[in-house]
């Protein structure tokens, strides 16, 4: 199967990112408001209403886990949750990490005289140097009501910038420095991938323009060896019964929520 056919069919895709950003708005307006009251939570709300979310006319199989992750382990990729997108009819698929941040001042802070954002990235990067396939992006939560933007920033849900981007873009600042507003707002201002929303990149995602595939067993392979998210989604369509067996042999440290 050519690496440029979309995994899902485009209504399939188009549908999913519309539902993405829905969801995303959704709860950026109930973080302004204090009903989601941080960042994790932010993440738990954004799954589980992506899992119950009403599909206008396709039907996904979504199912979301957790697992407590050990701090070593969580600290050796630098990410939060995981989103896999299966294609049942050609065992395929794609994996999807993104990093949570929230935009508030000193949301990035000095580690062992380091940015631990900037560290993070550096994380990834040695990550994906094993595992080029995989798609990582980092994610900005914004407690301002949707409607109001700022700057570059997306206008009403998070603000949504590839790591290859934001990896370059950290590269070029001076070493070690703190990350600060600005920097998010440049490192948008500068993005050429056209990516500014969770839409935007499943949309990508699904079409094949970022990100290689997996087998479905190379899949399973990956996530029984340890792998570093507290939140794994996983969303399938076709006619097989890959999802059952996979949440089957989903490690048991991996709990359906």
């Amino acid at each position: 199967m050519n690496r440029q056919t979309p995994l899902f069919p485009t209504h399939y895709h188009k549908s999913l990112q519309a539902a993405f950003d829905d969801v995303d708005m959704d709860c950026r307006r109930d973080f302004s408001r204090g009903y989601i009251v941080d960042e994790n939570d932010y993440t738990s709300n954004l799954m589980s209403r992506l899992r119950s979310y009403h599909y206008t006319r396709h039907q996904f199989r979504i199912s979301v886990h957790a697992q407590k992750v050990p701090a070593v382990l969580e600290r050796s990729w630098g990410v939060d949750a995981c989103i896999i997108f299966v294609n049942e009819s050609v065992h395929e698929g794609k994996i999807a990490l993104f990093e949570a941040k929230v935009e508030k001042a000193g949301w990035d802070y000095l580690q062992r005289q380091v940015s631990h954002f900037s560290s993070q990235l550096a994380r990834q990067a040695a990550q994906l140097a094993m595992q080029p396939t995989v798609i990582i992006w980092e994610q900005f939560y914004s407690q301002r009501p949707p409607g109001m933007s700022v700057a570059w920033r997306a206008p009403l849900g998070s603000t949504v910038v590839l790591h290859a981007e934001a990896h370059q873009y950290d590269q070029l600042r001076q070493s070690g420095r703190v990350w600060q507003t600005p920097d998010l707002d440049q490192l948008v201002n500068q993005s050429g991938t056209g990516v500014k929303t969770m839409g935007d990149m499943v949309g990508k995602i699904c079409d094949c323009s970022l990100g290689g595939r997996f087998s479905t067993d190379d899949m399973l392979k990956l996530l029984n060896a340890d792998f570093p998210v507290s939140r794994l989604m996983i969303i399938s369509v076709g006619a097989s019964q890959w999802s059952r067996s996979f949440r089957k042999f989903l490690p048991a440290k991996f709990s359906p929520v």
